[in-house]
């Protein structure tokens, strides 16, 4: 958005620090065998995109308490999975 001249230097190191305060808790979860089976479980049992259903192997990899989308879609198939969902 910088590079194309629609916000400026100051609104961009704003987003940059708001970005980065944001993910400094966030768990970053790999494309391990536990996730892509997982992945491929969930497109097995649901009609979802490929990413969706990596969203959904992390979730259950990492054991989280609850899967946050705005896709319907996705949580279905979360919740299918046996993952408690909550929408936004």
């Amino acid at each position: 958005m910088q590079r194309e001249g629609k916000i400026t230097e100051t609104q961009y190191r704003q987003l940059k620090y708001s970005l980065l305060a944001d993910i400094e808790d966030a768990a970053i979860c790999d494309l391990s065998p536990t996730v892509l089976a997982q992945a491929i479980s969930s497109l097995e049992k649901n009609i979802l995109r490929g990413i969706d259903a990596i969203h959904i192997g992390s979730v259950i990899a990492l054991k989280v308490d609850v899967f946050i989308s705005a896709d319907k879609r996705q949580l279905d198939a979360a919740a299918y999975m046996g993952l408690r969902v909550e929408a936004v």
